[in-house]
């Protein structure tokens, strides 16, 4: 299995958690000849990261992968619980993906003093702030997201004796534990 990725991307980060929550064996890899690029276009005929090749199969769409990842790797499940949880769960992914990651990229040319705007910079800010305050309003108590079940946590998620390999890198874990993750090219031993 193949994850065609970027560290900048919010989107392939999704995948990523997934792909270490179900302690799957995936080779993490940029996008061939770059982002968007012709080459890249004849793997992955939309061009954009996050995609899967697996066994053949080419997907793109961090939601449309996890999905995918969930059905054919059903244990453990992503999404967990009830199906009111299952439908917060995504509700939040959605309201990233369409209200709040937009935002955060639309800063990203700010970055540079030179083509910075600040009546734009300003904007887009108060906009981040509302939009992080419809999602402050939908989670829920307790130590996750969505109440007391977990679902697409960073770190290693393994049943005792298990003998399956994953993805490996460096994040923190709500518990501020560091753990292994992946990084381009490189599978975990």
């Amino acid at each position: 299995m193949i994850l065609y990725s970027l560290p900048i991307s919010n989107y392939c980060g999704k995948v990523l958690h997934a792909l270490r929550f179900k302690d799957l064996e995936c080779e993490i890899l940029p996008p061939p000849g770059g982002y968007g690029s012709e080459e890249y276009k004849k793997r992955v005929p939309s061009g954009t990261i996050p995609a899967l090749d697996h066994d053949g199969v080419i997907l793109s769409e961090s939601e449309v992968i996890n999905e995918y990842l969930n059905e054919v790797f059903p244990e453990p499940n992503l999404l967990p619980g009830s199906a009111e949880q299952r439908a917060k769960i995504r509700m939040l992914c959605r309201l990233h993906d369409l209200k709040l990651e937009p935002i955060v990229r639309s800063l990203f040319p700010a970055m540079s003093p030179e083509k910075r705007d600040a009546e734009m910079v300003e904007k887009r800010l108060e906009e981040m702030e509302q939009s992080l305050e419809r999602l402050r309003g939908l989670i829920q108590p307790g130590p996750f997201l969505v109440g007391h079940a977990f679902w697409i946590l960073p770190g290693k998620r393994r049943s005792p004796g298990s003998k399956g390999k994953g993805v490996q890198s460096r994040i923190m874990t709500p518990s501020g534990v560091s753990s292994p993750v992946a990084g381009p090219g490189r599978k975990r031993q």
